[in-house]
């Protein structure tokens, strides 16, 4: 829109309504005659006035300003600059309107800006703001007078003094020459070994183990002995000597004036960095990387591994321990038998990359040489020496994660397969959703759903649902309520005694780096990390049933969730429910945490009734409209916003590792391997429970992270392009498809879990083009309409 005025302060209001009319992004006007005393509020409008002196008085540019345009425009900005110089120090300052200093607060976090001024800058508010990515550098800003007849104070802020860098501190780590010719040499060595000479029928399966563990630790120590090297505290994994001398090399060679050794590319060097096999060599670090931290531990390293591993065991002093007298009547039942070949099956499925127990048996020896230790280990696999665990892995939250020897779960793993599934998969509850082969959260949270859409779909029905939390339910299981309730599900007696020496004389300790804690006795609980753990713990919530089913229930783990619906004029029984389970875990030595036990209300009625509060032990249960179930965050209207919200801001962390991946010289393969098992993932985390209900503005915020991803990864390549170079599809399409198969898998497999949530089967007399498969049946509100339901998508 371009115009000539030289009337402009007058026809101010006019020009106001013309650009609103026409609904102009920039509007030109030439010719104003203004002059400099005219002040810019009094030509003003809503949208950015630029103004320039010509001859014939000023030139004026109206811009559309638009707080939503603003901040794409800041942000993609911004990630311009972070494409181009990665790491740099970035500092946004400005004067910013009250409606759009609030969004990009929350945008500008995925570039780790922090607003530093925190006071008043115009008035009763702060407009006047500077974000910047390295606040620990500058000191506190502070006001000074505003300059002429402005209204907004000036803003001083200064650089600190940096203090002088303390030395990185090196530490020693042991590792093994794993060339393959020292692997090879280390096979031919238990080749050698007569194992059938050296196991005697008189001998305990303990003294077995203990002569398989020397004979393999004496090879690995005369092979390849363990070598000692210092690194640095602040070195990067991908950080080893080999690099380190690379760029001692090219570091020599600038002082030297080597123009052969000056030219070293010292990045593309083939090292651990740029291979880019697996997902997972990514997946392990991020959660770390992006954790809050406590640094108020203050002990030593000793302590604190004693002072944990008492933590652990202390909340479990109530429970008895099995005593020794305690066995089942064998009568003429035959222990389980395993052959060489199924050992050397199970060998051979092991994770070569993962820790070793307290026994020091690696892995990758038990997986290498399956064929070779299949023999002696079918000899020993009933051995109580299992029962000692290390304590490792220790997170934020400190959860025992017992690191148990890799033989104690080959033999757990023949115990499921042969003893626990063929007895407890048929008497499984069907709202059990935790550890059961092929099941998952994701199906967990449809069933509650599809249950939820179509209790409320217009029934002026109420739909309360109580989120039940148990303390430490898995360190709390009471031996012996679990081995009498193994021998009721029809457990043979000879599993039962072989699970009761698992469970007996149980020890534990705490390892914190290459600090280990004294051992100490566990009363009770079933290990976390083991393979049978979790299997133990759905025996014994087996029989947690409501009475005559009277209202559903999901269990997940530890996880409950029971839900009611409630018609119009009805009184609730919710609180019944809660009293049954509460006794049902005095009874088995459970308990139950008020505090983190919640109610969530959805009822869409304008005077939604009201109900007496859920009680639990005297106290009154939380009504919250927002919670977090099975990793999904919900609402009680079942929209996705805070969700949404919640996901990408951990999803911005993320990109925030990718971009440091970015300069540190990552291949864009590796950066895609990166992205997909790290950020993807978690942005399609149960994507098949909202994709049909998803908003478009939601699902294209989503989009914008991956965007960003492709942005950062193929900075020259438009969106489609980079996709189609990284062999992905769009966010959207990905979520589709997921969700079809899905729901093929549910209509091809009668047996699955949510089989029975289908539709009727249509059943067509005449040939049409497009045959549906099953009666979608009729909703009458938007929340069950076809496109907001997985299980009707392709019916």
């Amino acid at each position: 829109m371009i115009r000539r005025f030289n009337l402009l302060p007058t026809l101010i209001d006019e020009i106001a309504y013309s650009i609103k009319t026409v609904n102009a992004d920039i509007a030109l006007f030439t010719e104003t005659w203004l002059r400099d005393t005219v002040p810019d509020i009094s030509i003003n409008i809503k949208h950015q006035l630029y103004r320039r002196a010509v001859p014939t008085g000023f030139m004026e540019a109206y811009v559309s300003a638009d707080d939503a345009t603003m901040k794409d425009y800041l942000i993609s900005s911004l990630e311009i600059l972070e494409i181009k110089y990665p790491n740099c120090a970035i500092v946004l300052a400005g004067d910013f309107n009250k409606t759009l200093l609030p969004l990009l607060q929350s945008a500008v976090k995925v570039f780790q800006l922090k607003p530093v001024v925190d006071f008043l800058t115009r008035g009763d508010r702060t407009l006047d703001q500077i974000f910047t990515n390295l606040t620990e550098y500058f000191s506190p800003p502070c006001s000074l007078p505003a300059f002429g007849l402005s209204d907004h104070q000036t803003i001083f802020i200064s650089a600190r003094i940096r203090d002088k860098t303390s030395k990185p501190k090196r530490k020693l780590i042991t590792t093994r020459d794993k060339r393959p010719s020292k692997i090879a040499s280390v096979g031919r060595f238990l080749q050698q070994v007569p194992w059938s000479d050296l196991f005697f029928p008189a001998q305990s399966s303990e003294d077995k183990l203990n002569i398989l563990t020397d004979i393999i630790n004496f090879g690995l120590n005369t092979i390849m002995p363990v070598s000692t090297i210092k690194i640095h505290e602040s070195d990067r994994p991908w950080m080893n000597t080999n690099l380190k001398q690379l760029i001692s090399r090219r570091q020599k060679a600038f002082t030297s004036e080597n123009p052969t050794l000056t030219k070293l590319k010292v990045y593309e060097i083939p090292s651990p960095v740029t291979g880019g096999e697996k997902l997972n060599r990514f997946a392990a670090p991020v959660k770390f990387l992006t954790l809050l931290l406590h640094p108020n531990l203050v002990c030593d390293k000793e302590s604190l591994a004693e002072n944990i591993n008492s933590a652990f065991v202390n909340i479990m002093n109530d429970s008895l321990p099995l005593s020794v007298c305690i066995r089942v009547e064998m009568a003429d039942d035959r222990p389980i038998s395993v052959t060489e070949h199924s050992v050397a099956r199970k060998l051979l499925e092991l994770n070569a990359s993962r820790a070793s127990g307290p026994d020091n048996l690696p892995n990758w020896v038990l997986k290498n040489f399956a064929y070779i230790l299949e023999a002696p280990i079918a000899d020993i696999l009933n051995t109580r020496s299992w029962n000692a665990s290390s304590i490792c892995n220790i997170n934020e939250d400190l959860r025992p994660i017992s690191l148990t020897p890799t033989l104690s779960k080959v033999a757990e793993s023949f115990i499921i397969d042969i003893a626990l599934k063929p007895v407890l998969l048929p008497i499984i509850d069907p709202g059990q959703f935790g550890f059961i082969p092929g099941s998952s959260t994701t199906l967990a949270l449809i069933s509650m759903f599809h249950h939820w859409l179509r209790a409320t779909d217009g029934t002026a029905s109420t739909v309360r649902t109580i989120l039940l939390d148990f303390r430490k339910a898995f360190d709390l299981v009471d031996h012996n309520i679990l081995v009498a309730k193994l021998f009721s599900i029809g457990v043979k007696p000879a599993d039962v005694n072989w699970i009761i020496d698992f469970l007996r004389h149980r020890k534990q300790r705490v390892k914190l780096n290459n600090i280990v804690s004294d051992w100490l006795d566990v009363p009770a609980g079933v290990p976390q990390g083991t393979c049978l753990g979790p299997w133990l713990f759905l025996v014994l919530i087996s029989d947690l049933k409501l009475p005559h089913e009277s209202l559903p229930m999901w269990k997940f783990a530890d996880d409950f969730t029971i839900s009611e619906v409630i018609p119009p004029s009805k009184q609730s029984s919710l609180q019944q429910a809660v009293d049954y389970i509460d006794a049902w875990s005095q009874e088995n030595r459970l308990q139950l945490k008020p505090t983190k036990c919640k109610e969530v209300r959805s009822c869409f009625k304008r005077n939604p009734p009201s109900f007496p509060v859920v009680e639990l032990n005297d106290f009154q249960l939380e009504r919250v409209s927002v919670a977090k179930i099975l990793g999904v965050t919900i609402r009680d209207d079942f929209k996705w916003n805070d969700h949404i919200g919640i996901v990408t801001v951990k999803a911005a962390k993320r990109l925030y590792l990718l971009r440091q991946l970015k300069r540190a010289g990552i291949c864009p393969k590796d950066l895609i391997t990166f992205y997909c098992s790290a950020i993807r993932s978690l942005l399609e985390y149960s994507c098949q429970l909202f994709h049909r209900s998803l908003p478009k503005y939601l699902s294209n915020e989503l989009e914008s992270f991956q965007r960003r991803a492709m942005r950062i990864i193929h900075p020259d390549l438009k969106y489609a392009d980079a996709l189609k170079d990284a062999g992905i599809c769009t966010l959207f399409d990905r979520r589709a498809q997921l969700s079809s198969h899905l729901f093929e898998d549910i209509v091809n497999n009668p047996n699955h879990e949510l089989s029975g949530l289908l539709p009727p089967q249509a059943h067509h007399h005449n040939d049409l083009r497009s045959e549906r498969r099953f009666n979608v049946p009729v909703s009458k509100t938007d929340r069950l309409n076809l496109k907001n339901l997985l299980l009707l998508v392709i019916a």
